[in-house]
């Protein structure tokens, strides 16, 4: 849900290249492998973007991928336990990390996206995968204002069909038009199961975080609940 682009740029005459896994702590590989990021200025530009927690809790819950050895899948209290990066974590820089929790990964994601200029990208931008979602258009022409291109009108396209889902009948609900409804009804908060699971995974984030990027789920939580 929160993520920084991979980047195989290397700037023109330079044999550098900003290359490293798109789920790293951009923190925690400057600290252990600081020569990660001497080729991410010039002309790389820095995309990340952040997602709302709860829907990215929910989604964790449903597949972790390197993280599922923790148990997230099947524990009761796969909101509140530690969580460790396995070996086999692509990122070598990662590998035996830990976490309080998975709110707490997040966090430490998105304030690392809060100064990605620390990161050595002179030019950089933090999206909300809310926004690329409802309003692709604009947020395509920002990043591509960044980057010094133009964006031709009309040039942006939606594609209205899951090409996963291509044989299925045409009346189907397209990947984007999933996402879109799953964001307007914060269907998401369902997967809680209850207000006190709600408000355990609210006290796991960072409310300041939250707010910062306008996510108000726990905001609006009932006061009893908090």
């Amino acid at each position: 849900g929160s993520q920084i682009f991979d980047h195989r740029i290397s700037p023109a005459g330079s044999t550098r290249f900003c290359l490293f896994w798109k789920h790293s702590s951009l923190s925690i590989l400057k600290a252990r492998s600081p020569s990660t990021f001497r080729g991410c200025d010039g002309s790389v530009v820095g995309i990340a973007m952040v997602r709302n927690p709860l829907a990215w809790l929910g989604s964790m819950r449903s597949e972790a991928y390197e993280l599922n050895d923790n148990g997230i899948k099947r524990r009761n209290d796969w909101l509140t336990e530690r969580i460790k990066f396995p070996w086999k974590t692509p990122e070598v820089s990662m590998r035996a990390a830990e976490f309080e929790n998975l709110g707490a990964i997040w966090a430490k994601w998105v304030h690392d996206y809060e100064s990605l200029t620390s990161f050595g990208f002179n030019r950089s931008l933090v999206i909300r995968y809310e926004d690329l979602v409802l309003d692709t258009d604009t947020v395509m022409r920002k990043i591509a204002s960044l980057a010094g291109l133009t964006l031709p009108k009309g040039s942006v396209q939606q594609v209205y069909r899951d090409g996963r889902s291509w044989h299925r009948e045409a009346a189907a609900l397209s990947a984007r038009q999933k996402a879109i409804q799953k964001i307007k009804t914060k269907s998401y908060q369902q997967l809680f199961i209850s207000r006190k699971w709600f408000a355990i995974a609210c006290s796991t984030l960072d409310r300041g975080i939250m707010r910062r990027f306008n996510y108000t789920d726990c905001d609006e939580m009932p006061q009893e609940f908090r």
